[in-house]
């Protein structure tokens, strides 16, 4: 395809998704690369936004900060349908970056969809004959 959505999509993919899972799975910290990827994998696998699973990981430290909320705001989501935020223990007390938001996974089951996006990654490399 030359449509530069899909093939951007596609190389983020490679970048950040799962490689060794049976499900569509991909972690970031962006929030315009978390957008730009939920979009993507919504209309590129024709995936029902119902069907996808939205999981925060956060530092400890950014625990009362209500990230939950920007995320669901940003992804245009319920905040109640998000899975039970992961709180990363740190030694840190003080916070390093004020920006950040932490990171989402966004992961939807069925292997078919893991296969698929496999396989357009297989077909991406053999045509820049990597």
């Amino acid at each position: 395809s030359k449509n530069i959505d899909f093939l951007v999509g596609l190389t983020l993919y490679w970048a950040e998704g799962t490689k060794k899972d049976t499900t569509w799975s991909f972690i970031n910290s962006d929030p315009d690369m978390v957008l730009f990827m939920y979009k993507w994998m919504i209309r590129y696998l024709i995936i029902d936004k119902k069907d996808v699973r939205i999981r925060l990981f956060i530092h400890e430290p950014y625990k009362e900060e209500n990230l939950e909320y920007f995320w669901a705001q940003l992804l245009g989501i319920d905040q109640k349908s998000m899975q039970h935020t992961i709180y990363k223990p740190t030694p840190r007390i003080n916070k390093k970056n004020p920006l950040y938001k932490g990171c989402v996974r966004m992961y939807v089951t069925g292997i078919e969809h893991f296969r698929t996006v496999i396989q357009w990654k297989e077909m991406l490399v053999n045509s820049l004959k990597v």
